[in-house]
């Protein structure tokens, strides 16, 4: 859409509904930025978004009233994300990434639940989060057309958004042709990763859909994003969809 007036021209994008849906797992009411995830995948990717609190995934007791994986093919979910604010143990008590649909996970407590990297890690809520990455692959897509080199993501955090980004496992995620680390933050940590199908996950099965590792994100980050920011999540997101990036901001 372009509108112009008196001169002035202003341009954007934006998807309709295309009728797929997208299963966005967190601590429902806990973070604004989940709202604003959840509006920006409706908006730019045309999802119809299932906001499920973590608590209808937990299958660790019972599968008996639970939102299962099962479920989720059957009503054509073509994108999992797993936000940060959710308790690990409930978002990854179901292999989300044996699922054959595209998995994008911030929750650094995870990784191992996903078996994409062995162990758990993240940058601490009490010192001052990292408000830049420092894009390693640029010809990949998720690097957004960015050069090689620092990003700012934020330029500057809304109050109580400042809790953290998180890195996948002390940075140790699956290696190979099949997995590439896209971005680092300051300290070294792997912050953007992407693992194509076939990727080999640690306990020898192969990942049947792309996975992200989206770290940038933290808690309640999202909504601190500048135009860098919103820039990586949308390829991050429409690289885990095998989709060209949206237009607009």
């Amino acid at each position: 859409v372009e509108l112009t007036y008196d001169g002035i021209a202003n341009s954007w994008s934006f998807a309709t509904s295309t009728g797929e849906a997208a299963l966005l797992i967190t601590n429902v009411g806990e973070k604004e930025s989940d709202l604003q995830i959840k509006a920006r995948l409706e908006q730019l990717f045309g999802f119809d978004v299932l906001l499920m609190d973590d608590d209808a995934v937990d299958t660790r007791d019972t599968e008996e009233g639970k939102f299962l994986i099962a479920d989720a093919q059957a009503a054509d979910v073509r994108l999992v994300y797993v936000s940060s604010p959710v308790n690990s143990n409930k978002a990854g008590a179901q292999p989300w990434q044996s699922s054959g649909i595209p998995l994008v996970n911030v929750e650094q407590a995870d990784v191992d639940n996903f078996q994409y990297a062995p162990g758990a890690g993240g940058i601490a809520a009490g010192g001052s989060p990292p408000t830049t990455v420092t894009i390693l692959d640029p010809d990949h897509p998720m690097a957004a057309g960015f050069e090689a080199g620092d990003v700012s993501f934020t330029d500057g955090f809304l109050a109580g958004s400042g809790t953290g980004s998180h890195h996948a496992g002390n940075g140790q995620v699956v290696t190979g042709e099949t997995a590439t680390v896209v971005a680092k933050l300051p300290g070294g940590q792997d912050v953007l990763v992407g693992f194509d199908k076939g990727t080999e996950l640690v306990d020898g099965t192969i990942a049947p859909g792309r996975i992200v590792h989206l770290g940038i994100t933290g808690d309640d980050q999202f909504r601190s994003f500048n135009t860098a920011g919103l820039k990586l999540f949308d390829a991050a997101i429409a690289w885990a969809l095998e989709r060209d990036p949206p237009g607009g901001e």
